[in-house]
């Protein structure tokens, strides 16, 4: 999506340096960190800020979900490039799991949230199954399963999320309480949400 629309890139982009920054500042004021950072940077004759074993153990405070396995491969694929440690096999980074990321769990452990959730209604109009279905009167039963289970599961997430409003639901929202959700006390959370939030 950032190759076709570079606004969206580079407020992604600043969304995440604003919302990293307080925990990265608050990560290199830890006891003992920055001593024992600079005492390796002596051992080793350099300056350079990632260390031996750092990356993996950034890596490792990185967890994400996506519902498509090919989206979940190549974000992993993308951390790896981005840690820039050629002694790490990119196929052992596994932060991004492919599943259900409104799933229940993990809830209040999270130091920081960062996501670009889809913006779908989680609800389609009788003319979107129409034409998702074609008609006839095997389409129109098909229309009535699926709005059955569409409204059985739209009231199971209205009694998970209780933020939602009445109408439809919209994922985005979704995603933006289940962030809520997350977040320790103090957290920071960063979506890239449509303006009329």
């Amino acid at each position: 999506r950032h190759e076709r629309d570079p606004q969206v890139a580079g407020i992604a982009e600043r969304g995440v340096e604003r919302a990293l920054a307080v925990l990265l500042r608050r990560a290199a004021l830890q006891p003992g960190r920055q001593r024992e950072a600079r005492r390796r940077a002596g051992e080793r004759g350099d300056h350079h800020a990632a260390e031996e074993g750092e990356v993996e153990d950034l890596l490792a405070m990185l967890h994400g979900t996506d519902l498509d396995p090919t989206a979940a491969l190549l974000a992993n694929l993308a951390l790896w490039q981005a840690a820039g440690d050629a002694t790490i096999d990119p196929w052992s980074v596994h932060c991004v799991q492919s599943g259900d990321g409104l799933a229940p769990g993990g809830e209040g452990s999270f130091d920081c949230v960062l996501g670009n959730p889809p913006w779908e209604t989680w609800q389609p109009s009788r003319d979107e199954l129409r034409r998702e279905l074609g008609d006839g009167e095997q389409a129109q039963r098909k229309w009535r399963e699926a709005s059955v289970q569409r409204a059985s599961t739209a009231q199971g997430l209205r009694t998970r999320f209780r933020h939602q409003g009445h109408g439809k639901l919209f994922t985005y929202r979704l995603f933006l309480e289940r962030s809520l959700q997350l977040l320790r006390a103090g957290g920071r959370l960063g979506l890239v949400v449509p303006g009329g939030l």
